[in-house]
């Protein structure tokens, strides 16, 4: 198992109890224990206690504590903790634990040159599996939240980022596409649609345009008695989707589709909800607490056309031998003049924009390990080496 496999199914058991975590990025400016600068990006993943990163063959949890809480019973239960390491914030190459011929009394007036300090615990991911892992990070979590040190809560930190700033822009400018980009774009963004065939659920992608055609699509399914099993995904969509959408934003993607539907017509399927989802992978994340999505061994997947490709992987990273089919709808958009189609799309600005969108978030997902990646690697190199 890779380290990046590992950070990977250590996530996953975080959500499957129902715990904070952020995706997995690639983050750079980080420094090894020697506090050299490592020069590539490494996976990290942000809990609400700490992050938590692998390099080389370690993976570790670092915990950020106010300095001016802490205190020598808290020390004196830390060090029992196996691989720990103490150090500032801003002299974070300097070791102030453990040290040849360690002194607490010296330890604590160095706590008074820093407002933060960093607590590590290292694991040998090859000695120990991600269910072990996981063990230890509950007790260390319960020795946090069972003292009185105040901790800073880094995922709320990032999250706040992440809400001023769309990540990747929905409507990138596109390069000079020839009909060779064009062709391989539409093959990994766009897919084929498959013929509908009986499967043990039905999973229907948020979306806060088309809602109309989308439900409608939803009820042809069903009408061919493929599936008793549906689950419908969206929470309220980040404010800035919303305005890049010209959508309202203020009812829950879920919700809209839902109220559209005419349920009694199906009253013999069992129609599952979660409705806190803000994007692509986290109606795929949320969804996956629940039981009945996680038996799942095939799967029709229902999304906008452009977007299949995308709909398409990240189901594959957490379905990795199920049968996964796709059924797809053509959205308008409201700043579009026209539908955007895979014979159209490149016709036009906006769909040209959207499609490269699609690309560059493939890309940039798939290379952080959110989304199986694998499969479409060469594709993606072969639409980079036309476009340059």
């Amino acid at each position: 198992m890779t380290p990046l496999d590992f950070l990977r199914q250590f996530r996953l058991l975080l959500i499957e109890d129902h715990g904070s975590v952020g995706d997995i990025e690639l983050t750079s400016g980080n420094y090894d224990n020697f506090g050299n600068l490592i020069k590539t990006d490494i996976p990290t993943i942000t809990t609400d206690l700490c992050e938590v990163g692998t390099f080389n063959d370690v993976l570790y949890f670092v915990v950020i504590i106010f300095s001016d809480t802490f205190k020598r019973v808290d020390f004196n239960l830390l060090k029992s903790f196996p691989n720990i390491k103490i150090y500032g914030f801003k002299e974070f190459n300097k070791t102030l634990y453990p040290t040849s011929g360690f002194v607490y009394e010296n330890f604590e007036r160095q706590l008074l040159n820093d407002k933060y300090l960093q607590v590590q615990f290292d694991y040998k991911y090859d000695v120990i599996n991600p269910e072990d892992l996981f063990k230890e990070y509950q007790k260390i979590k319960h020795f946090f939240m069972g003292s009185e040190l105040r901790i800073v809560n880094q995922l709320n930190d990032s999250m706040n980022i992440l809400k001023t700033k769309m990540e990747i822009e929905r409507n990138p400018e596109s390069p000079k596409l020839n009909s060779k980009a064009i062709e391989l774009l539409t093959a990994l963004c766009f897919r084929n649609d498959d013929l509908p065939k009986k499967v043990d659920g039905l999973f229907v992608y948020s979306s806060s345009v088309d809602v109309l055609k989308l439900t409608r699509l939803i009820e042809k399914i069903l009408m061919l008695g493929i599936t008793k099993k549906v689950f419908i995904t969206g929470g309220l969509p980040p404010k800035e989707l919303a305005q890049d959408l010209q959508a309202e934003g203020k009812t829950k993607e879920a919700d809209l589709i839902l109220h559209l539907l005419n349920l009694k017509k199906f009253k013999d399927v069992k129609f599952f909800v979660e409705c806190t989802s803000s994007n692509t992978l986290e109606n795929v994340t949320e969804t996956l607490k629940n039981h009945e999505f996680k038996k799942c061994k095939s799967l029709l997947f229902l999304f906008k056309s452009h977007a299949a490709g995308r709909g398409y992987l990240t189901l594959r990273e957490f379905f990795k031998s199920a049968k996964i089919l796709q059924r797809t709808f053509n959205t308008k958009y409201k700043m579009a003049g026209k539908v955007i189609t895979r014979n159209n799309w490149h016709t036009f600005a906006f769909g040209r924009n959207r499609v490269w969108g699609e690309f560059l978030r493939i890309k940039t997902y798939g290379s952080r390990g959110d989304i199986e990646y694998n499969s479409v690697k060469n594709l993606v190199m072969k639409i980079e080496k036309e476009v340059k």
